[in-house]
């Protein structure tokens, strides 16, 4: 190989495991903001719904607001012995999985992740009331995987742009050497030492 192609080669490796390992490090630290987010969403959501739900003339009385899938957060209330009572689970959950009081915990149903967040509370005339968050794992990781997805066809792109770049750039850095070559093969050539190589001034 050329010095020219040697060097082009080396600036381009290394700008591709620059880029690589940039990406891999961002990759990973948006990975774990994405979850942590989803968490946060989810505990936000839960600590919310007592303030959607009240005693009134003897009956139990839920705001609309519980079924909305606010942040991919689905909402249900359940009595003190487990029952139903309002809100929405996802499909594919299982209904039957114990309380965990005050707990942010992760199962897994088949191909399908869930953050899990259950809350007491207690309703002014009514009682105790338990309060179950659900956010799909599933669909944020999905979205992730989505951004993982561009980033990988990307890489490509910014190495053979790296690899273009380098080339030229290294031809301009070379371009004095090149021109010495040159004409040392025209002296060799034609034997002629009257020529000059006229390089002009630098620190070279």
């Amino acid at each position: 190989l050329s010095l020219k192609a040697k060097l082009t080669l080396l600036y381009t490796l290394l700008i591709t495991a620059v880029v690589a390992v940039a990406l891999a490090v961002l990759l990973s630290l948006s990975n774990q903001e994405m979850l942590s987010g989803v968490q946060g969403k989810l505990r936000e959501r839960v600590a919310q719904a007592p303030d959607e739900v009240e005693f009134r003339n003897g009956d139990l009385r839920f705001d609309s607001d519980l079924l909305e899938l606010k942040d991919n957060v689905y909402l249900s209330l359940y009595q003190a012995d487990g029952t139903l009572l309002y809100g929405k689970i996802p499909f594919g959950f299982d209904q039957t999985s114990m309380f965990q009081d005050g707990n942010l915990w992760r199962t897994d149903e088949g191909e399908t992740h869930f953050y899990v967040m259950d809350m007491s509370c207690t309703v002014d005339g009514y009682g105790d009331l338990l309060i179950r968050g659900i956010t799909s794992v599933t669909d944020a990781e999905g979205a992730f995987r989505s951004t993982l997805g561009v980033a990988i066809v990307l890489l490509p792109m910014v190495v053979i742009f790296a690899a273009v770049l380098g080339y030229f750039m290294t031809g301009r850095t070379l371009a004095p050497v090149k021109k010495i070559t040159d004409t040392v093969r025209d002296i060799r050539s034609k034997s002629d030492f009257s020529r000059r190589i006229h390089l002009g001034e630098g620190k070279d």
